[in-house]
């Protein structure tokens, strides 16, 4: 169903959902059986209408396939809006209430962790960029005249 923009009219009432008169919350069972109820009505000579307009069975059929299939049935809800919201007066007690259940309660006891690896989780690693590398004479690499390593090395006998 096309939506068509008139002065005054509101485009979103004439939907799928409006058509077979169910929520955006149907399931397949109740969306078939307002499509099967208003046939009814409508092939027994009464007229179901939406918007001001006439809904005949091809329409109700569209509504059904449209609604049945997943994919199309969430565009179709995209266009289904609640009603405004009316002022009653209780945004201010509303507001006070919610503020008052999102505070937090200060904490008794400090943080105790037995274990700071704990937290390597939660923090972020470092950038190779910001790793300070140390100078070659500082890092334990034996070189190819060390003494402290001979028993490693590989004797060949010649």
């Amino acid at each position: 169903m096309p939506l068509r923009w008139v002065r005054g009219e509101n485009p979103y009432r004439l939907n799928h959902f409006g058509v077979l008169q169910v929520g955006a919350d149907a399931n397949p069972w109740v969306i078939t059986f307002r499509r099967k109820d208003l046939e009814r009505k409508i092939s027994g000579g009464g007229e179901h209408r939406v918007a001001d307009r006439l809904v005949t069975e091809a329409d109700l059929a569209e509504a059904e396939s449209r609604l049945l299939d997943p994919v199309r049935r969430v565009s179709e809800a995209l266009l289904v809006h609640p009603r405004p919201a009316t002022n009653t007066g209780r945004l201010p007690e509303l507001c006070a209430a919610v503020e008052e259940a999102a505070a937090l309660e200060p904490s008794r006891r400090p943080l105790r962790l037995t274990d700071l690896a704990d937290l390597a989780p939660l923090v972020p690693p470092l950038a190779a960029a910001d790793v300070p590398r140390p100078p070659w004479a500082d890092l334990p690499v034996p070189g190819p005249d060390g003494t402290h390593d001979a028993q490693a090395d590989v004797q060949f006998d010649l």
